[in-house]
């Protein structure tokens, strides 16, 4: 089940769920040649 909600300016929020992306997408990787580093949902965010 998807939940859509009004996006508010909660930049943290949006740092976690970027993190968590990275983390399910490395886990996926075949090839093992995805990783997440320590701030990535901050420096992808900005």
């Amino acid at each position: 089940m998807v939940k859509i909600v009004e996006y508010k300016d909660n930049k943290q929020v949006l740092v976690q769920l970027m993190e968590e992306l990275q983390d399910y997408l490395v886990q996926i990787d075949p090839l093992k040649r995805l990783r997440r580093l320590p701030e990535y949902g901050e420096i992808y965010t900005e």
